[in-house]
Order: structure tokens, then C-alpha cells, then sequence
């Protein structure tokens, strides 16, 4: 990663742009690829469905009785 702020900083210089802008623009376009690979994620989506039929009340139990019951709201979820 410090090699690429290097290259960045560089470039920045040689092409007259104001410091840590490239930066900032990397920053976002990371940010948004993690966001957009969450919302097709197969746990995530379960959990969100859990927590819309639960109320937004809190879950207690075993991780194991976690497991089958985020299975019952994400069928693509092979865990």
C-alpha cells in the first residue's frame, strides 16, 4: 500500500493536483466496492431479513442455532 500512495503522490505532482486528492477519489471507490459487495453478500442479506422480522430485537443462543436460523432467511446461504 505505501508504494501505491507513492505512485499517487507522483502523480499528483506531475499532474498539478492539489495533494491527497487522488487519494481521497481511491478512498471512495474502495468504499463503495466493499458496500456494494455487502449488499449481494449471502450473510449479510440473512442477517438484515432476521433482524427485519425480529423487530430489531436482540437474538440470544448457541452460534450453532445462529447458524440454522440465518438459513431460514437466505436460501443461497451454504454455510
Amino acid at each position: 500500500m505505501m508504494d501505491y500512495a507513492k505512485w499517487i503522490g507522483a502523480l499528483e505532482t506531475i499532474w498539478k493536483l492539489p495533494e491527497g486528492k487522488l487519494q481521497k477519489v481511491y478512498e471512495k471507490n474502495v468504499e463503495s466496492l466493499m458496500a456494494s459487495g455487502m449488499a449481494d453478500d449471502s450473510l449479510t442479506i440473512a442477517f438484515t431479513n432476521m433482524l427485519k422480522k425480529s423487530g430489531g430485537k436482540p437474538w440470544k443462543g448457541k452460534p450453532s442455532e445462529l447458524l440454522n436460523k440465518l438459513q431460514d432467511f437466505e436460501e443461497s446461504m451454504y454455510l
